[in-house]
């Protein structure tokens, strides 16, 4: 990402969909799903501010679930 930003130094946007293309794989049972988006956020967040940006992240949920 921060390589697509320096390509272009006018881009105000970038729309992530979905955040799960970005977050490490989960590797067991014992990953806290939660702890696991926030950090792939404070990252995303870091690049916002680095580049001055705004990225809008899409997640999905319940997918194919009733609720």
């Amino acid at each position: 990402m921060r390589h697509w930003a320096r390509e272009h130094p006018d881009a105000r946007l970038i729309i992530l969909d979905t955040l799960a293309a970005f977050e490490p794989k989960h590797t067991g049972r014992n990953t806290d799903g939660y702890a696991d988006a926030y950090n792939t956020m404070e990252l995303l967040k870091k690049v916002a501010k680095e580049f001055h940006l705004s990225i809008l992240v899409i997640t999905h949920t319940n997918k194919g679930k009733d609720l």
